[in-house]
């Protein structure tokens, strides 16, 4: 949201840059990426503690890779 006129607030552009300065560029980042693996591993060790799961997994493990498009 580079145009702070989108959202009807004052601050925004300061908002937007304190939870850039936080979070980063891309806050809903998506796929289980570089960007999504601290996430995901920390949510798959929540779920074993709170006895959700029974085993802690890799990544490669959690997702099947889609393989060839065609």
């Amino acid at each position: 949201m580079e145009n702070p006129r989108v959202v009807p607030l004052a601050w925004f552009r300061h908002a937007l840059e304190e939870q850039e300065a936080i979070i980063g560029k891309d806050p809903w980042a998506y796929g289980h990426d570089e960007a999504n693996r601290e996430n995901l591993a920390t949510l798959m060790q929540y779920s074993y503690e709170q006895g959700l799961i029974g085993r802690l997994m890799t990544l490669e493990e959690l997702f099947i890779h889609p393989g060839p498009k065609g």
